[in-house]
């Protein structure tokens, strides 16, 4: 996928810091189904990770995504939190 960079005055290669406890890939839950939240899924899909997407429409409760996860990942626009 190309390289890690942190931010600094110059960009510097970083090794990808994210793992499981086990040393494996991360389970990682994407709360919310938009544009970005879809973009971080697939690079974090592309990366080797398990991913879950939730959104606001899905069938499966917030309670069930978050209890196996490792990482949680907001994504949720400002307006998208609540049902009007």
């Amino acid at each position: 996928m190309g390289r890690n960079f942190a931010m600094s005055d110059e960009l510097t290669p970083v090794k990808p810091q994210a793992q499981s406890s086990t040393g494996g890939s991360l389970t990682i839950t994407v709360l919310g189904g938009g544009a970005w939240g879809s973009t971080l899924a697939g690079l974090a899909t592309q990366n080797g990770h398990c991913v879950r997407v939730w959104s606001r429409r899905s069938p499966e409760s917030l309670d069930s995504v978050l209890d196996s996860a490792d990482l949680v990942v907001s994504a949720v626009a400002m307006g998208g939190g609540a049902d009007r």
